[in-house]
């Protein structure tokens, strides 16, 4: 559970979200989660070329 709520804008959701992992050595923000969103109307195209993440 996050503090925040770190969705970029309305009408964004959630693509793809990574946890830290210590035996991957994957490591983002302290241990925290990578997120990715995307905007919904080009996941309805699957048009992923704008993607805005957050380490959180």
């Amino acid at each position: 559970m996050l503090a925040y709520d770190p969705t970029p804008e309305k009408d964004w959701v959630s693509l793809l979200t990574l946890v830290s992992h210590e035996a991957l050595q994957w490591c983002w923000q302290d241990g925290a989660k990578l997120m990715v969103f995307i905007h919904k109307d080009k996941l309805k195209e699957a048009d992923f070329s704008e993607l805005r993440c957050d380490a959180g």
